[in-house]
């Protein structure tokens, strides 16, 4: 049987060395960057997590979470919700107030930001 790596079952992350990432809510999104998967997790309706995004080695080690949105507007509840790819170490990431965020993949460090509405 071939199986691909990393596993992703709900909460949890299993990796080739067995190791298993676990987080409080599920995943909603898992992307391969290089050596990094950068994993979004989905936050319940009133709930504040704002940092719900996570970067993790091939390992399954964390090592690094996003930091908090450069923007907010007056809201305190802005999860990211959505991350696309822009090419291998760089995604943007939108969260519900409507900032669409450029990040480096390896280090989650917040390049740029936009204030889409």
């Amino acid at each position: 049987m071939n199986i691909n790596y990393p596993l992703v079952e709900a909460t949890r992350i299993k990796f080739a060395n067995d190791k298993i990432a676990e987080f409080p809510y599920e995943i909603e999104y898992c992307l391969s960057f290089r050596n990094v998967f950068v994993v979004m997790l989905k936050v319940p309706l009133k709930t504040t997590y704002n940092e719900n995004v996570f970067g993790l080695s091939i390992g399954g080690e964390i090592i690094w979470r996003i930091e908090k949105a450069p923007y907010q507007g007056t809201r305190s509840d802005c999860p990211y919700t959505h991350i696309v790819a822009i090419n291998d170490n760089e995604a943007n990431l939108f969260n519900w107030c409507d900032i669409n965020v450029r990040i480096e993949a390896q280090s989650g460090k917040i390049l740029d930001y936009v204030i889409t509405k």
